[in-house]
């Protein structure tokens, strides 16, 4: 009937529209993973999920109003973007720049070790840097950052060819990266892609304030990984109601899965 359904088993129509997400990863890295986690966990052979379907299915169930709208996962090595229309997962794309290529980068020009550069990097953004140590991170950033634009504007751009870009944009990053992210994205190129609304992103930086309702601190000076909540109230759902037909957010049951889960 034109409806999106979350449980259409044994339902019947005459017409129907299925997304089919499909992720691969070479066997040798999945045995090392699974080895990795049998000895860390004494498990036997677990599944393993693609981060953009675990974050979609998350900010769809959360966010019922946004049908439509980006998320962008920036890890230590590639930055990861997809693509949510009509609250499915409908394409992804990936290019490999992330945390570390900034760290390897200033680490290289500067002819210091990574550590070395993370120190400074810390030091730069919080403003404690000397004057001649600022102008040349900013040099080495200013150039990182027309990198990482030109490839994310690149990957929009495949994304965008049969389909205007949505305005809103969720972004997974680590706390001492986000504002250095949100800045290149804000002052990236529009121009090979349009957008369905107004021309410019509507940015969401993903933190743990977003699923405050449903965490429990032990201490109060608890602090939560964005990345693993969104994929502990993930597991809850899939958990509780895999077909996602009574699923509901209600923070106090929530909260007392979600720790147990954590």
């Amino acid at each position: 009937n034109g409806y999106a359904t979350h449980n259409p088993y044994k339902k019947t129509t005459t017409e129907i529209q299925v997304n089919i997400v499909l992720s691969a990863i070479p066997k040798a890295v999945h045995r090392e993973i699974q080895k990795v986690t049998n000895q860390l966990l004494q498990q036997g052979e677990g599944e393993h999920q693609s981060f953009a379907v675990v974050v979609s299915d998350v900010l769809s169930t959360m966010y019922t109003s946004l049908s439509d709208f980006i998320a962008l996962d920036i890890t230590s090595e590639i930055t990861d973007i997809t693509f949510i229309k009509n609250g499915a997962l409908t394409e992804n794309a990936s290019f490999p720049v992330g945390r570390h290529h900034l760290i390897r980068t200033l680490a290289e020009a500067l002819n210091t070790v990574p550590e070395e550069a993370q120190s400074l990097l810390t030091l730069y953004f919080s403003n404690e840097t000397s004057a001649d140590q600022t102008t040349k991170i900013k040099d080495v950033l200013d150039k990182t950052t027309a990198l990482w634009q030109d490839e994310f504007a690149h990957s929009l751009a495949k994304i965008a060819e049969h389909r205007a870009i949505p305005n809103t944009l969720f972004i997974t990053v680590d706390q001492f990266y986000k504002q250095w992210f949100v800045d290149a994205i804000k002052t990236c190129s529009h121009e090979p892609f349009s957008f369905s609304g107004k021309g410019s992103f509507s940015i969401v930086p993903i933190s743990p304030e977003h699923f405050e309702a449903f965490l429990k601190r032990d201490r109060k000076n608890t602090q939560f990984d964005p990345f693993l909540v969104v994929i502990r109230i993930w597991m809850v759902v899939d958990i509780c109601c895999p077909d996602n037909s009574v699923f509901q957010f209600d923070p106090s049951f929530y909260c007392r899965f979600i720790q147990l889960a954590m």
